[in-house]
């Protein structure tokens, strides 16, 4: 899709080697969120140059694969780090936190006391 031709589900499925039926799902709930774009008429899905931009080339400066692998990493993460927090202790086997989920913590205190 990084092309930015349209293409049906069938020919994105063969290509990615996915199941179609789950394909069509995620791309169809990523257009009805305008993530990926749809063409009724011809039932193919493709990219606008600014998408191509941000979901599929690693070298634009607008690229969001780092910020979207953040925010993973942060929610898998974001228990043990407020553990933490309130605790004011490291329990021995927790080897580490993610440093965006302490950013996160510290934003998110900072900005509640700006608040108040």
């Amino acid at each position: 899709m990084a092309d930015g031709e349209p293409r049906s589900v069938e020919e994105i499925a063969t290509k990615a080697g996915v199941d179609s039926r789950y394909l069509k799902e995620l791309l169809s709930a990523n257009a009805a969120n305008e993530y990926v774009n749809y063409d009724a008429e011809s039932e193919r899905f493709y990219l606008s140059p600014e998408q191509i931009a941000v979901f599929a080339t690693e070298e634009s400066p607008a690229n969001m694969h780092g910020l979207l692998q953040i925010i993973v990493a942060q929610y898998a993460e974001h228990e043990t780090a407020v553990d933490v927090f309130r605790s004011v202790r490291v329990d021995p086997g927790v080897t580490s936190i993610h440093a965006s989920s302490v950013v996160l913590i510290v934003s998110f205190v900072l900005g509640t006391l700006q608040i108040w």
